[in-house]
């Protein structure tokens, strides 16, 4: 009695296993799903390939805004920083009889190195500086240097996530939020890149009053917060624009607008306002 019980306990175990379904199959069915997906896109893409024509050379840019509000202060007006492209721009403010100059340039495809963008495209060697590295929560990593009488705040300012200082913190930024969904269809459509790895490299400067740097520090610490919760709730969207073919003779001009590193360095228009 004792056997056959066991056996029959042993015979209904198979006959259960038999009637729901194994739990790998929706595993298979879910593999089979993304599959698909990976195949379609893949299709998609040769698709694009063969019906779109080869543009010229493309580059991602957006339109810089006219003005920048800050709190405290008033817009005097605003410049071009760079006249080989339009994606560099400088505002200035008054308040209090001090001048507060911000400078902004559109890298997109930067890797992060903001003591990179302040040599190539501010004149400013890093090494001579005393650079303080400032977290900000939740809005992210600043510098903050004096130099030729000014104080001075550095940053790049992301299209998602914090504002970053170094190669390393900029590289954790966009591994962690330069993936967005909403980006793999214009990706498809060949309209932007799949990850966003653009910064807007941005540079405040406020004249030092006092022998006190101190002083000033905080109006200028106050803006810079300002100025990049501004740009993170209003940062313009990309699109990918034609570039005209470069001449010999401007080949690294063409590399600064681009935002990749020329041979030399660039002497940007209007560089002893920042």
């Amino acid at each position: 009695m004792k056997t056959s019980r066991e056996g029959s306990l042993t015979k209904g175990t198979f006959e259960m296993a038999d009637s729901p379904a194994p739990p790998f199959r929706f595993l298979g069915r879910s593999r089979l799903v993304l599959l698909a997906i990976a195949y379609g896109s893949t299709a998609a893409m040769a698709l694009h390939a063969l019906l779109v024509p080869p543009a010229a050379e493309t580059l991602p840019a957006i339109e810089l805004p006219i003005a920048v509000p800050l709190s405290g202060w008033h817009s005097i007006g605003t410049e071009v920083w760079d006249p080989t492209t339009d994606q560099a721009r400088i505002y200035r403010y008054r308040a209090g009889g001090r001048e507060l100059t911000a400078s902004v340039r559109y890298l997109p495809y930067s890797d992060g190195s903001v003591s990179r963008a302040l040599q190539l495209y501010a004149g400013v060697t890093p090494a001579s500086l005393q650079i303080a590295k400032v977290w900000v929560d939740p809005l992210g990593t600043y510098g903050y240097f004096v130099v030729e009488g000014k104080s001075s705040i550095v940053g790049c300012v992301n299209p998602y996530g914090v504002t970053t200082l170094t190669e390393q913190q900029f590289a954790q930024n966009v591994s962690a939020r330069g993936w967005q969904l909403q980006r793999f269809v214009t990706w498809l459509l060949g309209q932007q890149d799949l990850i966003d790895r653009s910064c807007l490299f941005s540079r405040l400067d406020l004249p030092v009053r006092t022998s006190d740097r101190r002083e000033d520090r905080p109006d200028l610490e106050a803006a810079w917060l300002d100025w990049v919760r501004w740009w993170q709730a209003n940062f313009p969207r990309t699109e990918l624009r034609t570039q005209p073919q470069p001449h010999t003779h401007s080949s690294s001009s063409s590399s600064a607008s681009s935002g990749t590193l020329p041979t030399q360095s660039v002497n940007s228009e209007g560089e002893s306002s920042p």
